[in-house]
Parts: C-alpha cells; sequence; structure tokens
C-alpha cells in the first residue's frame, strides 16, 4: 500500500468518474423523462453488484493461491510482498478504480438515452468499407470461416476476461508499485475515454447491423462467451473496441515490464485482435480507434504519474518484499 495510505491518481480520476456520473444522471434522468430508466437502473444495479462480488472473490481466492505457491522457493522470491493481508491489499487496491468504472459502465444505456445520439453504424460501415476498397471486411471474412478457425477465435476473444485483470495482478504481485500503478491508470484512461465513445458514437456493432449468409456456430466455449456478453453487456457498445484497446495494453505493458512473456502477450493480442472483427463483434475502424486510445493512454500514464512519483522509481530494481501482516 502507499506510504499513508495516499490515494493514487487513478483511483481518484475512477471515483471523480463514477460519482459525476451518477449525480449527472439524478439530474438528467428527470429532466428528461426517460420512460425506460427505471429497468435499465434495476439491472445495472444487479449487474455492479455481481461484478463487485465476483471482483472480491476473485482477489480472495488469488491471494489464497499465492500464498501457496508462495510456499515454493522460486516464486517466493518472485514475489514483492509476504502473506495474505499484504497480497490481498495490494490485489483490492489495483481492483479498486475499474470496480468503480463498472458504475460509469453499466450506466452507459440512461446515458445515452440523455445525449440522443443516433446509432453510427451506417457511418461506420461505409468508412470501412471505403477504407477497404469497396469490399466490406467483415462480410468477406465470411470467406476464410472453419469451425476450428471459429474455435480458436472464440477462445481468444475469451481469453480476454482472465488476461485482462490477470496481468494487473502480476504487476501488482512481482513488480513495483510504480509499474502497476502505470498499467491501472493507462487502463482507467483507456475505459473512461472508451465508454465516452459510446455514448457520443453508438453503434450495436457488424452482428446486428449487417446481413450475414454464413452462421458462425462456435461450440461450448462461444456460449459460454455469449452468456457473458448477454450478462454483463451493454447495447450500442461498438465504437471504440474496448477489446482491442485493452489487448493493446497487454502488448505494450508486456513489453515494457513482463518482457519474457512479451512474445506469447503479443500472439494472445494480436489473435483477441483479430478475433473482434471476425466474430463480427466489431467493425475494423472500431478496433483502430481502440488501438489508438490504447496508445495515446499508454504513453500518458507514466508522464501523468511522474508528476507525483519520482522518475528513478521506473528504473529497473532488485525487488524487496513488503509483509503488511
Amino acid at each position: 500500500m502507499p506510504k499513508g495510505g495516499r490515494i493514487h491518481r487513478h483511483e481518484w480520476i475512477a471515483g471523480a468518474t463514477a460519482a459525476l456520473s451518477c449525480l449527472l444522471l439524478l439530474v438528467l434522468i428527470p429532466m428528461q423523462h426517460i420512460p425506460d430508466a427505471a429497468p435499465l437502473i434495476a439491472r445495472a444495479g444487479e449487474n455492479i453488484w455481481r461484478l463487485a462480488k465476483l471482483q472480491i472473490l476473485t482477489c480472495l481466492g488469488l491471494s489464497g493461491v499465492v500464498l501457496i505457491l508462495g510456499q515454493i522457493p522460486q516464486i517466493r522470491a518472485r514475489l514483492v510482498v509476504n502473506g495474505p493481508v499484504a497480497t490481498l491489499l495490494r490485489m483490492l487496491r489495483a481492483t479498486l478504480p475499474l470496480l468503480l468504472l463498472i458504475v460509469f459502465h453499466q450506466t452507459i444505456p440512461l446515458w445515452q438515452r440523455v445525449v440522443g445520439m443516433p446509432e453510427a453504424d451506417a457511418a461506420i460501415i461505409r468508412l470501412d468499407t471505403w477504407l477497404f476498397g469497396g469490399v466490406n471486411p467483415n462480410l468477406w471474412l465470411e470467406h476464410l470461416i472453419s469451425r476450428p478457425m471459429t474455435e480458436y477465435m472464440w477462445a481468444a476473444y475469451l481469453s480476454w476476461f482472465i488476461a485482462f485483470q490477470g496481468t494487473i495482478y502480476v504487476l501488482v504481485l512481482c513488480r513495483s508499485e510504480a509499474e502497476w500503478n502505470d498499467m491501472v491508470l493507462a487502463t482507467v484512461l483507456t475505459l473512461i475515454a472508451g465508454y465516452i465513445g459510446y455514448v457520443i458514437v453508438p453503434a450495436v456493432g457488424p452482428v446486428h447491423a449487417l446481413k450475414f449468409t454464413l452462421d458462425l456456430g462456435g461450440g461450448p466455449v462461444g456460449a459460454v462467451t455469449n452468456r457473458v456478453v448477454d450478462q454483463f453487456g451493454i447495447w450500442r457498445d461498438a465504437f471504440p473496441s474496448i477489446h482491442a484497446a485493452i489487448s493493446m495494453l497487454l502488448m505494450v505493458y508486456a513489453w515494457r515490464y513482463l518482457r519474457r512473456w512479451a512474445v506469447p502477450y503479443t500472439v494472445l493480442g494480436v489473435s483477441i485482435l483479430l478475433s473482434t472483427v471476425y466474430l463480427r463483434w466489431h467493425y475494423v475502424t472500431d478496433v483502430v480507434a481502440g488501438i489508438t486510445l490504447a496508445l495515446l493512454s499508454a504513453w500518458l500514464a507514466p508522464r501523468l504519474l511522474r508528476r507525483r512519483v519520482p522518475v528513478p522509481q521506473y528504473v529497473e530494481q532488485p525487488h524487496v518484499a513488503v509483509s503488511m501482516e
């Protein structure tokens, strides 16, 4: 934990975003008389509670796993924390801003009704088609559909949910505070900008906006992915692609702080990027926008942190175990 219990910059940003979003909605929803506000609020509250419980249980479970694996000398030597209390607190600290942003994410349908922007799918489809010389890339990919390819793409898309926070937890447990703060802040900036994109450029995505001739199928992995998206996803959330943005962040931070795993991360990240278009969740324009957003956030995050954290802390140093028991 930071000395003196100092609140991290990404915690301030995420907390302020969630609070401001809720406060403004409390004022704007009655003013605009949104007819379906009540069921949307109920669904948002239910999902926020479910996701919060899932996050906390994940931290508790992983803390137990780390406690067991920490008995192995080779693994213990790589950890920067000792004991379950220190492990749990650091993991919760890294998870807190993401928990706060769940509030903003789940209230996006309300914001879309408040702002009232028209769906942008038609414009994005025209742009994609123009970029590819008159051929729509989502429709063209039907030529490449095969059962093995589809299964691989579903697995890649689903792996995003594990790799996303799993990478943050690896940095929390094995790298310095400055390093995991860097990735968490970049993630927070990416998510906030992406969610704002959902509000001002609402799009349902090619799976709903285009007419395909072939059914992807997907087997059990596809079924699980669809259930997750149906339960926690929101309508009109294609632009920009958060899947693409976070995948790009995973690659950037693997090369920045986890060089040993950079090549596997790159293979995974590229696979996820391709899966978003192959599986018809996103347009190519969505993916390009997501990648651009991630690169900007990854460039900005360390520069914001260095105003508060001395630059020498970013230099590779031997890890010192910290115990909070």
